[in-house]
Formats: C-alpha cells, sequence, structure tokens
C-alpha cells in the first residue's frame, strides 16, 4: 500500500533542495545577460523609403557578430561553472541520501540530487566538448547503478522471472 504522507515528504524535499539548490546559485553567481555584451537586441530597421548605406549596415552587422560571439562564449563558461558548481551538490545529497535514516527523507534528497545532476549536465552539455560528455554520462550512469545497488541490491524477484518452458 502506498503511504501519501511518506510520498508528499519525498516529493516536498525533492521539490525544495532541487529549489534551494539553484536559487543559491543564482544568488551568488549570476547568468551573463545578453544585454551586458550587446547594446541592442536587434538590428534597427530600416524606415521604408530610406536609402539603405551598405558600409554603416556591415558595421552594424560587425558589432552584432562580435558582441553576440562574446556573449555565446560567456555563456558557454557559465554553462561549465554551473555544472562545476552543482554536480558536487548533487553527489553530496545522493549521498546524503543513502545514509540517512529515514528512508523516506533520504529518498526525497537522492531524487533530488539525481534531478540537480540532470539539470546541471542538460543545461551544459552542449558545453562540452564529445569526450566530456561521453565521460559525464558514463560516470552519472555508474553513479546511478551504484545508486540502485545500494538501495535496492541484487534481490532476486520473482516478478522479474520468466517462466521455463
Amino acid at each position: 500500500m502506498i503511504n501519501f504522507k511518506k510520498l508528499g515528504i519525498v516529493a516536498t524535499v525533492a521539490i525544495l533542495f532541487f529549489a534551494l539548490v539553484l536559487s543559491g546559485v543564482a544568488l551568488f553567481y549570476k547568468e551573463p545577460r545578453y544585454n551586458d555584451f550587446c547594446d541592442e537586441i536587434y538590428p534597427r530597421a530600416i524606415p521604408v523609403g530610406e536609402v539603405a548605406n551598405q558600409i554603416e549596415i556591415d558595421k552594424e552587422q560587425e558589432y552584432f557578430n562580435s558582441c553576440n560571439r562574446k556573449y555565446e562564449d560567456a555563456l558557454n563558461k557559465y554553462s561549465i561553472n554551473l555544472f562545476l558548481i552543482v554536480s558536487p551538490i548533487a553527489i553530496i545529497a545522493i549521498l546524503l541520501g543513502l545514509f540517512v535514516l529515514v528512508d523516506y527523507l533520504g529518498l526525497g534528497f537522492m531524487f533530488s540530487g539525481i534531478v540537480l545532476m540532470i539539470y546541471a549536465t542538460a543545461r551544459s552539455f552542449g558545453s562540452f566538448s564529445e569526450l566530456t560528455r561521453f565521460l559525464v554520462l558514463l560516470v552519472e550512469l555508474a553513479l546511478v547503478i551504484l545508486i540502485s545497488w545500494k538501495k535496492i541490491g541484487f534481490k532476486s524477484d520473482k516478478k522479474w522471472k520468466t517462466k521455463k518452458s
């Protein structure tokens, strides 16, 4: 039978810890904003009937290309740093969940840690090299297998066995 009180506590702990970590990161480590790198969001429109000066258009385009590159470089650096900040917190939450004596509190921390790890990986995935992506996913998969083994174990379960003919 499902104990809805415990399930509610698991979900509440997971959601609150996730929100706490992300709001703490946002408080101390600000995400770069496009307006910090470019004065305007879009190149200006040329009014109808006005003749466009190609030299001026080329200068504006170069300016927007340059500031956009700077913004994307800063955003990539931020994403990698975000991963380096949030991932250890996620691992600590998962380990804390393994060793907390109150089972449903531990599940809340483990679930929150797993969601934090998925968030950090997804947020920074495009900023990593292919080798780094592979290694990050390998470590995360190993961690999930370790959690499963520690929490569930390799107990034989009749539901999963197939009948022999």
